[in-house]
């Protein structure tokens, strides 16, 4: 195997597969990446058994000698990073009876052990996918980073450690959801047609923080497909020249339409920014421990915080505009966390939101329908 490629695109392209790249596993061969030469360019491939990531290159390289090889990811990144050049060659080499990996730019040259190339696993088959979906990369990519604010960490819980993709049979809409207990975010993302079957997939989280990250630099469409359309254990995301595949988590997604309450209770609308604002200089004030704020809903709006009887901060949105709604005319309180609360604001994004608040104790309900944010709130002492 030999190619000359361009060193931005090659590390690029090393650095698309590195999140995919075993790093605790027992199997050696799982902390290498596998390039392929052929006529059509190169492919770079990573996988930790439960992600595999490949990314193809076109352009930008000239393949020499067709071929295939697995070397260590980390110290292959490393070296192309220090080439000198604005090109780089790759050459495969038997040195000893071993193979090699051989780096040259300039005047520099690094030399890479190999590792057996049998040993890799094989990614799935796309000619035997079935597509599901075609979305639009930022529109995903804008979606999935809020979703995964509201996954779980809680490994003794993996169905909560996703972001729920439900699709709907005749809907042009995908729902994904994710949740951690005490929030969660639900976004309707629209395909470019509409759905032939019914599908429930639990993605996991770590996996779709990687994906918003990547496609955010994509601005095609992104293809959903699944190796088998009536009962998928997988499930591969196509964008550009990458290619990504993930096992999907078993298990039951807990049945989120009962929790999500209506648009009903006591209701302010705010500015994001503002409220953000406010948020961020209360949260100042506070020691780290997750002392609940506090929104006083009536004439004006307040949110406020008390650390016991030495700090104090509340500060008056200016903006807010409070609706009673049948709750009664005098003033609603209620608590949050506030990690959890930013996270709303970030989570809705736009420049007006409304809260929907029924009492102290019922979860609020933030967003507009087409993104909501449901949160528990806090018992006030």
């Amino acid at each position: 195997m030999k190619f000359v490629v361009s060193k931005k695109r090659f590390i690029s392209a090393l650095r698309s597969v590195l999140p995919a790249v075993g790093t605790r596993s027992t199997l050696p061969v799982l902390s290498g990446v596998r390039i392929t030469a052929s006529n059509d360019g190169i492919t770079i491939e990573g996988t930790d058994l439960e992600a595999f990531v490949r990314e193809a290159i076109r352009e930008e390289i000239t393949v020499e000698q067709h071929g295939g090889i697995v070397t260590p990811a980390k110290a292959l990144a490393k070296a192309a990073a220090s080439m000198t050049t604005d090109e780089i060659t790759v050459e495969s080499i038997d040195m000893d009876g071993h193979a090699r990996v051989v780096l040259r730019s300039g005047a520099r040259t690094i030399t890479l052990d190999c590792l057996p190339v049998e040993d890799f696993p094989s990614a799935l088959d796309e000619k035997t996918l079935d597509e599901l979906a075609s979305v639009e990369a930022p529109t995903l990519a804008n979606a999935f980073a809020r979703a995964v604010l509201c996954a779980s960490k809680d490994e003794a819980r993996p169905p909560l450690m996703s972001v729920a993709l439900f699709l709907k049979e005749g809907s042009s809409i995908i729902q994904l959801v994710a949740t951690d207990s005490y929030r969660m975010g639900i976004q309707d993302v629209p395909m470019s047609e509409a759905a032939a079957t019914n599908r429930t997939m639990l993605v996991p989280a770590r996996v779709v923080k990687e994906l918003a990250k990547r496609l955010r630099k994509c601005r095609g469409s992104v293809s959903i497909r699944v190796p088998d359309r009536e009962r998928a254990s997988a499930v591969v995301f196509s964008f550009g020249s990458t290619f990504w595949s993930t096992r999907l988590i078993e298990g039951e997604f807990p049945n989120w339409q009962q929790i999500v309450p209506g648009e009903t209770g006591a209701a302010v609308e705010f500015e994001v920014d503002e409220m953000a604002s406010v948020l961020k200089a209360v949260k100042a004030v506070g020691n780290g421990n997750g002392t609940p704020i506090r929104l006083s809903l009536g004439q004006t709006t307040t949110l406020s915080l008390a650390e016991g009887d030495q700090s104090v901060v509340s500060e008056t949105l200016a903006t807010a505009a409070f609706t009673p709604d049948g709750v009664g005319e005098g003033e609603v309180e209620v608590a949050f966390n506030p990690s959890f609360f930013a996270d709303a604001l970030k989570f809705i994004g736009d420049e007006r939101a409304r809260l929907w608040v029924r009492d102290g104790l019922k979860p609020a309900l933030i967003g507009p329908p087409d993104r909501r944010y449901v949160l528990m709130p806090v018992r006030l002492s």
